[in-house]
């Protein structure tokens, strides 16, 4: 048993509450890595599922919280973003904001727009609640479950030097598409009027 092993099995309720705070900065990462740290037996899988989830869940209400505060405090603007201007596009799906909550965590960092722009709105934390925690559980289960199967998959990808090649130039394609796409969202909806440094 070498000191990683020795260390999370004397000290769990220090390992598992530090995946839930990595959860919040940065859930995806954390909880593929975990997952991978599962998979060779230095964590218990469902123990980080859970420990994921939690972290996630209390991610959610902080966006949700800051949104309401900034809402309290009548400001416009937060960072780069107008704030004028997510509240009406989120006003259009107001009736259907609970699916809205649960389908944006599944996009990189829209997740947390959505919930800013949510509390901005005063949207009642206990109307989108069940939809965050469904939310958080899928995708901590998701994220777990790959970084599990990744970690099994790791020799095979070795000796399949060139399909792993392919399959990581496909990804940044996907990446790069995706985050086009979101950028022109952003602009549109969300972002003020003014140009950026990169677009002057």
């Amino acid at each position: 048993m070498d000191f990683l092993h020795l260390f999370i099995a004397q000290y769990p309720f220090i390992v598992y509450p530090l995946i839930s705070v990595g959860a919040i900065i940065e859930m995806d990462f954390t909880l593929l890595t975990s997952g991978v740290l599962a998979h060779e037996g230095y964590l218990a899988f469902g123990a980080v599922f859970l420990s994921g989830a939690l972290g996630s869940v209390i991610h959610d209400f902080l966006f949700w919280a800051l949104g309401k505060r900034l809402a309290n405090t009548q400001r416009k603007r937060f960072w780069f973003f107008d704030l004028e201007k997510m509240e009406r596009f989120l006003q259009n799906l107001r009736p259907a904001t609970g699916p809205f909550v649960f389908f944006s965590k599944f996009i990189w960092n829209f997740n947390r727009l959505v919930l800013v722009s949510v509390g901005y709105m005063k949207v009642r934390w206990r109307d989108v609640a069940i939809h965050s925690i469904l939310a958080s559980f899928s995708w901590s289960l998701v994220l777990v479950s790959l970084g599990y199967v990744f970690a099994d998959k790791t020799a095979l990808l070795r000796q399949r030097i060139e399909h792993a090649s392919l399959i990581v130039v496909g990804v940044i394609v996907v990446i790069v598409i995706f985050q086009s796409y979101t950028r022109k969202i952003l602009k549109k909806y969300f972002l003020n009027g003014e140009k950026t440094q990169n677009d002057a």
